[in-house]
């Protein structure tokens, strides 16, 4: 299971993203909102193995509770994340 970091909780604007990923493979990170409709693509793509970083500027997104998702060939792995304002 890939191991999975989202700083800062709750955020403003702005969330990092950081995981490692111990084999080269397929990456695909979104974003739902709580309807589980999708709100962002932050990655979807064949990636190293190593330490990984994505940002998710979320200016567009109104304050409130989300979902990040990271599928990679080791497993899925899911964080919560609150949007101050």
């Amino acid at each position: 299971m890939p191991r999975m970091r989202v700083s800062p909780n709750p955020f403003g604007s702005r969330a990092r993203l950081q995981f490692e990923l111990e084999q080269r493979g397929q990456v695909s990170c979104r974003v739902f909102d709580v309807t589980g409709s999708q709100v962002a693509v932050l990655a979807d793509l064949e990636m190293n193995a190593g330490q990984h970083e994505l940002c998710w500027v979320a200016t567009e997104a109104g304050p409130g509770t989300y979902f990040v998702e990271l599928r990679t060939s080791a497993g899925i792995k899911c964080a919560r994340l609150v949007k101050a304002q």
